[in-house]
């Protein structure tokens, strides 16, 4: 399981998590857990969980929010649609597309292993 940033903690746009963004993005459009997974066609128990970072969901679910005016660009990579694209490194780049080889369980752990290096480095300071 992942650990979050504290409450309280600063957060930038870059460093937060595909499903905390998610949520975010929910709850803007204050719409609950069962309405929002219903503009993508998925139960409470799955928006749950895609918002818990306990699953991840598929490229139909996204397609669906897109459909229904949602910034798939910027729940993916923290960088909303009418941003250039050149703000994304080629190291960005990289990691995006390995990140999208990982299956659920390999992208818990490594949502992990970057929070505990993001951590580490920030006690360092």
């Amino acid at each position: 399981m992942p650990t979050f940033v504290g409450i309280g903690e600063k957060r930038s746009r870059l460093t937060t998590h595909f499903f905390e963004r998610l949520r975010e993005e929910r709850m803007r459009r204050g719409l609950s857990q069962t309405d929002f997974g219903a503009l993508a066609g998925v139960t409470r128990t799955a928006q749950l969980n895609y918002e818990k970072g306990d699953r991840s969901p598929d490229a139909d679910y996204l397609m669906a929010l897109m459909g229904h005016g949602v910034d798939v660009m910027y729940l993916l990579s923290g960088v909303p649609a009418g941003k250039s694209m050149a703000s994304i490194t080629a190291e960005q780049v990289r990691v995006l597309g390995a990140f999208d080889q990982l299956g659920d369980e390999e992208r818990q752990t490594a949502f992990a292993v970057l929070d505990a290096l993001r951590l580490a480095t920030k006690h360092k300071r």
